[in-house]
């Protein structure tokens, strides 16, 4: 718990409603409904990105994102076109 409190420290998060949130786990319900969610949709890492028929896992670069973008035949509302 000590870890998760420094590092909500850092990003300047209410450090008490962390403690009171993790010690009474008050988001345990929640956090099990997205876990089974996950699990029931075949998530095996983070972040994976659900693009089209395209399942990633893991971080994409902007081209590689514009690539399964493109791929999946994606249309921009406004700005610039994927690039291939």
């Amino acid at each position: 718990m000590d870890v998760l409190v420094a590092v909500g420290q850092e990003a300047g998060v209410d450090l008490l409603g962390l403690r009171e949130c993790l010690e009474h786990r008050l988001l345990k319900h929640a956090v099990d409904a997205l876990l089974a969610q996950g699990r029931a949709l075949g998530i095996r890492a983070v972040p994976t990105f659900f693009i089209g028929p395209y399942r990633i896992e893991g971080l994409l670069d902007a081209d590689g994102l514009r690539r399964v973008l493109a791929k999946a035949g994606a249309q921009p509302k406004g700005g610039t076109a994927p690039r291939p």
